[in-house]
């Protein structure tokens, strides 16, 4: 609760004066904060949160405390939680109990009040006993102990030099935790087939061109809950046949791939174009020239895609990042004059990376190899919130890579719905407030309960050694505490030998 890094001393060390006795003794000032009882959650039902809870009542300030003067300390307890709702009825949060110091009092934490379905986002409780809760789904700021504040309505501030002075660095009173509730972002890829490699136009011919990659398309939208989206995977183009007849027998483009779908605004496509397939004698690779297939585009899974194909220059030649195949491969090989380097991940064929084929090679062979077929492979954070391809977790991505044209499905809508961020000493989302610190309790799931809020506390304190009783004693760089965490009483004996200190305006 508080952070005062103190050492606690025994407290109830002072005899009880008589009125006679009380003679020479003057009153004294304490400064005071009183926190009330953060509100409950409101409950969940059926496709719908509950509101998180509001933080209690912060009130703080300097009063003048009486000599031998008992004065009534009352610590508020934190609203309950409502109750599952099955139907529309709102099941509200229970208000926090008020938090008291003699007539100085604190009022409890609103209660959540909502229930809503995913389209909204406001389920954060307010902090400090705010009755609006923020527009997004964090919960409100609470606010730290600070010396004078000038907007109690207790009696007068003297006028200390220090007013303002930061009295404690803990958070008191902060708003319970909600929802944001929005769609999530969808990352993608989408890599056309590649081209295919160049045949050879004569049997002594051996220079010949590898097939560009794919076109390598990336980007992001927003996907809503149960909409679908459909990949289309482009094939490579196939290699050139020999043909004496034809002086460039080239090989053929792939075919393109795509993405396509309906999202809540607008409809949604992109596409990815195939690569040209390789010339004989020009040597292309992914629009390069040279020998070695050029590399091709890496994503942001860290793998390369689209490589282009190596032209076959009498030797062997390779293929670039991404798929490229490699040149003047034998045709028995292909595997190797087919595919190149990099391809990620395992679990997805080489056949898929966009690559342009290898030039083929000489006498012997009738045609050379094929490009690889492009792929389509979304990603977004967290836990799969979607169906459709080979779906692998990395770090803290979800991907569903697509080999194969197919569907890629958005499922459950509870999946598209994550919590805020609770104010300072707020609850987290589904949980219980702290105790003693006034914080809000977090909102509901879906079919939950709602949840507790934290109860409040009341801390007062002096300059010097202690002259009063009750509540947890502590003392620390000159100052005394009297901190409670339950219900009391604090027995005020006063100033006798110091009447300068604490003074009372």
């Amino acid at each position: 609760m508080l952070n005062l890094n103190y050492n606690i001393i025994g407290a109830g060390g002072f005899d009880r004066y008589s009125k006679e006795e009380a003679k020479g003794f003057i009153p004294f000032q304490v400064q005071y904060v009183v926190v009330a009882g953060g509100g409950g959650s409101a409950g969940g039902g059926s496709l719908k949160a509950g509101q998180a809870g509001a933080g209690g009542q912060i009130v703080q300030g300097g009063y003048c405390v009486e000599p031998f003067a008992t004065y009534s300390i009352n610590i508020g307890e934190g609203g309950n939680g409502g109750a599952v709702s099955g139907s529309l009825a709102i099941t509200t949060g229970s208000l926090g109990q008020t938090s008291s110091f003699g007539i100085i009092t604190a009022s409890g934490g609103q209660g959540g009040v909502y229930q809503n379905a995913v389209t909204l986002s406001f389920f954060g409780g307010a902090g400090n006993a705010g009755f609006y809760p923020p527009s997004n789904g964090n919960g409100g700021s609470g606010s730290q102990w600070v010396y004078n504040l000038a907007t109690s309505s207790f009696p007068p501030y003297p006028p200390f030099a220090h007013a303002g002075e930061l009295i404690s660095s803990s958070y008191y009173a902060g708003g319970g935790a909600g929802f944001i509730v929005g769609p999530p972002t969808i990352e993608y890829l989408i890599v056309g087939g590649g081209g295919g490699g160049a045949g050879f136009a004569s049997l002594t011919d051996v220079n010949n061109g590898g097939g560009n990659g794919g076109k390598v398309t990336s980007g992001s939208f927003v996907a809503y809950p149960s909409e679908s989206y459909y990949a289309f995977i482009g094939q490579g183009g196939p290699g050139g046949q020999i043909d004496p007849a034809v002086s460039i027998p080239t090989g053929s483009c792939g075919t393109g791939s795509y993405i396509s779908g309906s999202v809540t605004t607008l409809p949604f496509y992109d596409f990815a174009e195939g690569a040209i397939g390789g010339r004989n004698g020009d040597g292309l690779g992914n629009n390069g020239t040279g020998s070695s297939g050029i590399n091709g585009l890496q994503w942001a899974d860290g793998k390369w895609y689209g490589g282009g194909g190596a032209r076959c220059i009498g030797t062997v030649t390779y293929g670039g990042l991404g798929g490229g195949g490699n040149g003047c491969a034998p045709y028995n090989l292909t595997s190797f004059d087919r595919y190149g380097n990099s391809i990620f991940p395992a679990q997805i064929p080489n056949t898929n990376t966009g690559g342009g084929a290898g030039g083929g090679a000489g006498p012997g062979n009738s045609r050379t190899a094929s490009g690889s077929a492009g792929v389509v492979a979304f990603r977004y954070e967290g836990t799969p919130i979607a169906t459709g391809g080979e779906i692998i977790t990395s770090g803290s991505y979800t991907y569903h890579y697509f080999t194969a044209s197919a569907n890629f499905n958005l499922t459950l809508s509870d999946l598209l719905i994550r919590p805020g961020a609770p104010g300072e000493s707020g609850a987290i989302t589904g949980s219980n407030g702290t105790n003693n610190s006034g914080g809000g309790a977090g909102g509901a799931f879906y079919n939950m309960s709602g949840s507790k809020g934290g109860s409040g506390f009341v801390a007062l304190r002096y300059e010097g050694a202690p002259i009063a009783e009750g509540g947890q004693i502590t003392v620390t760089d000159h100052y005394t505490y009297h901190v409670y965490t339950a219900s009391g009483q604090f027995y005020a004996i006063g100033n006798e030998t110091n009447p300068n200190s604490n003074p009372c305006p």
